[in-house]
């Protein structure tokens, strides 16, 4: 007899662990021997469906907060929703936009004490390119975090663009090896240009 809960059985039944990567169709230092020593371990955080908690490494879910610190506001003056009027004067709620716990990326590095990452920004656009959404990165130990954490759910955003709004999804990080692109060095980077 069904359950009646399909979608959540099968939200639970789906693979938790790193997301198996296709095989490369060739090896990359056998035809381009120059990129030889640049090669570079990364993990790729690959979302999936869920409803991750703070104790969850995440993209747009809730993030394990300490109960003693407010949660960030932007009150930048010249935040704004795109074809909209100005926003303002009052602060917006930052939005979590990742959290990442050190057992779930072990080839990021954290600070000494710490083995949380939390990144949130701005639900607006920004005038400052360099920072279109403002974003704020957070250190911590989860430990001591957990201790004091805050209950229930941070202030939602008064106002925001949609595009700046991550849907919570669970991650799957996936460690891979990639060569530079953009930053490779300039006479490589015009040499292979032209192999390409």
């Amino acid at each position: 007899m069904p359950s009646g809960h399909t979608q959540q059985d099968a939200a639970q039944a789906r693979p938790t662990g790193p997301r198996p990567l296709a095989p490369l169709p060739f090896d990359v230092e056998a035809v381009f021997p120059e990129l030889i020593g640049t090669a570079r371990e990364v993990t790729l955080l690959y979302p999936r469906a869920g409803k991750p908690g703070p104790g969850d490494s995440s993209i747009g879910g809730p993030l394990l907060w300490p109960a003693d610190e407010p949660w960030p506001m932007c009150a930048e003056p010249g935040h704004y929703k795109p074809l909209d009027a100005p926003v303002g004067p009052e602060p917006v709620a930052m939005v979590p936009v990742v959290q990442l716990y050190a057992r779930d990326v072990p080839g990021l590095v954290f600070p000494a004490g710490t083995d949380l990452l939390q990144i949130l920004w701005c639900p607006l656009v920004h005038e400052d390119d360099q920072a279109a959404a403002n974003p704020q990165l957070h250190w911590r130990s989860a430990t001591l975090t957990a201790a004091g954490a805050a209950a229930g759910q941070p202030p939602r955003p008064h106002t925001a663009e949609e595009d700046y709004l991550p849907r919570p999804c669970a991650l799957s990080p996936t460690p891979a090896v990639e060569y530079p692109n953009w930053d490779l060095p300039e006479g490589l980077s015009k040499l292979l240009d032209q192999r390409f």
